[in-house]
């Protein structure tokens, strides 16, 4: 029986190890949290799929310096004056499916203009405890958040968000970009202790996503980690 979950729209869910999944050793716990607006088909698959699926991985994008651009930071200021500055954010910010206007400012966030991706000006921001990055889309002027450095594909079509959740769990999360009227996202949540121990974009034959989960172990004890649970996860 192939667990196959399909994700209808804007759903919210729980995907049971015990219920749904061939259970491993120390897997039992494994209680995976979905939400998203659109289609998408969600498997776990073998060591065999896994492997054929990396032949056709593409590169991961490279990561930018954490360090502020301040000629691109005057160019942005320049094109969409009054949206993002070093220490306010104004404009229309898209999440979970809806997009509203915000309009703050605080001497407590510092944001720094890292660069710029395709049609997407990357903004770090740190505040009250929180290390995230801004996404500004320039083709429907709305402001995104990532909680790990975006990786863009596709000329601008897709970008995931892929490990650290604020809160302590590992996360899986993208959007999607058809037309100015129209943004898809998916999030996938992990209990505590489960962590992203590697992933990979396919482009074959459309871009999806492949992905290795396993529990993490008290023992610090290599032989004893590596007895845990492991998953493998493709999301199309």
């Amino acid at each position: 029986m192939k667990n196959i979950f399909l994700l209808m729209l804007f759903i919210s869910l729980k995907v049971s190890a015990q219920d749904q999944l061939s259970v491993m050793p120390d897997c039992e716990d494994l209680s995976l949290t979905l939400e998203s607006n659109s289609r998408n088909t969600f498997s776990f698959i073998n060591n065999d799929d896994y492997n054929s699926k990396l032949k056709d991985s593409i590169a991961k994008p490279v990561k930018a310096l954490l360090k502020e651009d301040k000629m691109l930071y005057d160019e942005f200021q320049n094109l969409f004056p009054d949206h993002i500055s070093t220490h306010c954010i104004r404009g229309k910010q898209y999440g979970r499916g809806e997009t509203e206007e915000i309009s703050y400012c605080s001497n407590k966030q510092k944001i720094i203009l890292i660069g710029k991706e395709q049609n997407f000006y990357i903004f770090k921001l740190d505040a009250f405890e929180i290390d995230s990055y801004i996404l500004f889309n320039t083709l429907d002027k709305t402001i995104y958040f990532t909680e790990n450095y975006p990786m863009i594909y596709d000329h601008g079509k897709i970008v995931f968000d892929i490990g650290y959740a604020y809160g302590g769990s590992n996360m899986i999360n993208y959007y999607k970009f058809y037309d100015r009227e129209k943004t898809e996202y998916f999030e996938l949540m992990m209990p505590l202790r489960y962590t992203i121990k590697d992933f990979n974009v396919i482009r074959y034959p459309a871009i999806h996503l492949i992905a290795e989960i396993e529990k993490l172990s008290p023992s610090e004890k290599s032989s004893v980690r590596n007895k845990g649970c492991r998953k493998l996860l493709m999301i199309n």
